[in-house]
């Protein structure tokens, strides 16, 4: 292509940002050619790296009973497949359940609709679409309750016991540090030519030694010094005096060992101190009938008083957020969503930069000759139109995640659940907006054709609907990328855990202490927000791109991402990674919205596309649809939003009911039950839990020195304080001034409710 062809075809941003239908191939290979190496380096390294991709498997309960994967190339597949749907809900719980479900509904949804647009709408493109191309045309639940009252908001400031328990963290951490440096400097003195004339009798006698004193309390009677030699002792340099300018060296093991002594002296009177009541209260019922019955009433007839909302898993909660007020928790959370949606409006402008400086005509500025080469030739040309603007769209989707994460975590949510949440719809607004939205306004990543398309809108309402029509079309090859580069391309990376391979050398030069090994083969944590927002993006674009022309290939794109996308994580969620959190499936209704934010976002397309080209009566007909899935929309949120929230009345039943085997000896007075056929793995987490904040009851972990972990304190010489005991509930009683009594059982089973209060002048 001469000089001249390259600045007429710059002149049109869209056009040179536009990827042709020939890069569509290119695009492919180099998916292919991506997916089939790590998909080919994880069949290899699954049998031989257990530890990594059988990690959550090998820690699971053996009641679960997932069948053990064969360690061939691709026998693990099938035996995958053949996991059911109970199995996955027990061994995974139900937030895996529910995210799993959504992509087995896409890929049927997917695969009805590319039959249909094989079998009808192909053939009617092909014999009526001559309308012009648009491209180059100019635009025209829970069994616990949550009550909160505002009466008397008072922060909450004695965290005292908590705090420490962090720095109590950091000391363990290098006093674990001083022992494996000492022990690593002894054992090569052990191998110098000294030790080689010892006999061995003083060997035995040493390791008998040693191994006594591995049994031995570390933190009690004996001094540490006592079970190691003094010479070549680690060192620590202490700073103090007038601007820490004076120093001197102490022996590292004796001083942490002091600093360990006296923070755990801290923390047992923390724990044996009376604190004054939060404004919260979690308060167990007797049955699931009662805690749902107090969750769907009004409790009190004053507005804002004795709010009552189900409380989360006792191993879910975020204990320093129940501490804060009311109105503290509100300030946070208003200003992270202020921050974060001005943050997702403004990222137009980087990836609009991005995208510029990763177009020919951008290179043309600053280097003719190079972008005169590349635009010569047909895969140097598709590279840079398609796999890089589809590579830095993705990357985006990798990073930024991890930023609304960590916004999401001083929301002042109070469980882990909530934050997981918060992060799917953070996530899902900046995709949807940077990646659909702003491209389908703009039909490039050109600033200045942006606000001229604003401008022009404003005058003219035909122009954003015109607009709209145009960039949707010629978009369609960057769209078709993106599913392919994220289906075929990244999937297997996902499968492989690049991440954590790449990484592993490096967590392992850092690991120095026995802890620090052992943290190694934990399993990876699994964060839904990280994976679904993209999935629910393909899923509208799909929707889209169903109806125009090339309907099939988007379809049949779609239907390969769901298929792989839907084994990918089965097997993360099953075998390889862990999800601590518990939503109680309530990414569910977030799906459902985003399903209908696709409708609508498919309706107002066609009916665009049809205004443009002049079909009016058509598009009339459209324009009910829109009304008709905004009242769904409400519908929805009124009838089913509900039963998500809340366990029907109904739904709960006796043992004793027709339909259900009943025991003879327990007729009446039996508690209610939820009918349900298994427990779940997030059920069998909660048996045995109260809701007690772990820094008041969890025992102190003593240095980990050697291979084995250490012994555990017992709960009087870790806790200092009341600990519940395992055979029968205990009661906490909140000062009379208070009213209230927070019942709590050791032993959470089915039956068992409970109830998170905030403070006020009520009883419960």
């Amino acid at each position: 292509m001469a000089d001249d062809d390259l600045g007429d075809l710059c002149k049109d941003g869209e056009r040179a940002l536009v990827p042709g239908s020939k890069d569509i191939y290119v695009q492919l290979v180099l998916s292919f050619a991506l997916g089939i190496s790590a998909f080919t380096a994880f069949c290899i390294l699954r049998p031989r790296w257990k530890t990594l991709y059988a990690a959550r498997k090998r820690q699971s309960n053996p009641e679960i009973a997932l069948p053990v994967l064969p360690d061939s190339f691709l026998g693990w597949i099938p035996a995958l497949y053949r996991v059911t749907e109970e199995q996955v809900l027990a061994s995974a719980g139900l937030d895996a359940f529910v995210f799993l479900s959504f992509f087995r509904m896409a890929l049927r949804l997917f695969g009805t609709m590319l039959f249909f647009s094989v079998t009808v709408l192909w053939p009617i493109h092909k014999a009526f679409d001559t309308a012009p191309d648009l491209r180059h045309s100019e635009p025209p639940n829970s069994s616990s309750i949550y009550l909160r009252s505002p009466f008397d908001d008072r922060y909450y400031d004695e965290t005292f016991p908590f705090a420490i328990n962090v720095q109590r963290r950091n000391i363990l951490h290098k006093l674990e540090e001083a022992w494996s440096a000492y022990r690593s400097q002894k054992a090569m003195v052990s191998r110098s030519p000294i030790r080689e004339n010892v006999t061995n009798d003083e060997n035995e006698q040493d390791e008998h030694q040693e191994h006594a004193d591995e049994n031995g309390p570390l933190l009690s009677g004996n001094n540490l010094s006592s079970l190691m030699g003094e010479g070549g002792r680690p060192k620590v340099r202490l700073r103090f005096g007038f601007l820490k300018m004076r120093n001197r060296k102490v022996d590292a093991l004796d001083y942490y060992e002091e600093q360990l002594r006296q923070i755990d002296g801290r923390i047992r009177d923390a724990r044996k101190k009376e604190y004054a009541p939060a404004e919260t209260a979690f308060v167990t019922m007797d049955s699931i009938a009662a805690c749902q019955m107090a969750i769907q009433a009004t409790v009190d007839p004053r507005p804002g008083q004795l709010l009552i909302k189900p409380a989360p898993s006792p191993y879910d909660v975020i204990w320093k957020n129940t501490y804060a007020p009311r109105y503290r928790r509100r300030l946070q959370s208003g200003a992270v969503t202020i921050f974060i949606t001005s943050l997702t409006i403004l990222w137009f402008f980087p990836v609009a930069i991005l995208a510029q400086l990763l177009s020919i005509c951008s290179i043309k500025q600053v280097a003719p000759s190079l972008a005169e080469s590349l635009q010569r030739h047909d895969i140097t040309r598709a590279l840079v139109r398609t796999g890089l603007p589809t590579l830095v769209v993705s990357l985006l989707n990798v990073l930024v995640p991890y930023l609304y994460d960590y916004l999401s975590n001083i929301q002042g949510s109070i469980s882990q659940g909530e934050v997981e949440l918060s992060v799917i719809s953070k996530n899902f607004f900046f995709v949807f907006f940077n990646i659909f939205v702003v491209y389908a306004v703009s039909g490039s990543a050109a600033l200045a054709d942006f606000w001229q398309i604003i401008k022009d809108s404003l005058s003219d309402t035909n122009t954003i609907a015109a607009k709209i029509a145009q960039s949707i079309q010629s978009l369609s090859n960057f769209y078709l990328n993106f599913i392919m580069l994220q289906g075929f391309g990244l999937f297997p990376f996902k499968l492989l855990q690049f991440g954590s391979v790449s990484m592993y050398p490096f967590y392992r030069m850092g690991a120095k202490t026995p802890r620090d090994f052992a943290e190694l083969v934990q399993p990876n944590l699994f964060n839904y927000g990280f994976y679904l927002p993209t999935a629910l993006l393909v899923f509208i674009l799909c929707l889209v791109y169903s109806v125009l022309p090339g309907s099939a290939l988007v379809l049949l794109l779609g239907v390969c991402y769901f298929g792989l996308g839907y084994f990918v994580y089965k097997y993360q969620l099953l075998y390889s990674m862990d999800q601590p959190q518990h939503a109680t499936g309530g990414a569910w209704p977030l799906i459902c919205r985003r399903i209908i934010l696709g409708l609508v976002s498919f309706q107002v397309v066609m009916l665009a596309i049809l205004v443009l080209r002049k079909a009016f009566s058509e598009a009339a007909l459209i324009g009910p649809l829109v009304v008709l899935t905004f009242w769904y929309n409400y519908y929805f949120h009124k009838q089913f939003i509900p039963l998500t929230k809340f366990i029907a009345l109904r739904s709960i039943k006796r043992n004793s009911d027709p339909g259900r085997q009943s025991n003879p000896s327990r007729e009446e007075g039996e508690p209610m039950r939820l009918a349900r056929r298994m427990s779940t793995i997030d059920e069998d987490k909660e048996k045995g839990m109260s809701f007690i904040n772990p820094s008041l009851i969890t025992p102190l972990e003593q240095p980990w020195i050697y291979q084995d972990p250490p012994p555990s304190l017992s709960p009087a010489e870790s806790a200092g304080t009341y600990t519940p005991d395992s055979s029968e509930g205990r009661d906490i009683r909140i000062p009379e001034r208070y009213n209230t009594t927070v019942s709590t059982s050791s032993s959470l089973s089915l039956g068992d409710t409970h109830v998170w209060r905030e403070r006020g002048d009520n009883n419960v």
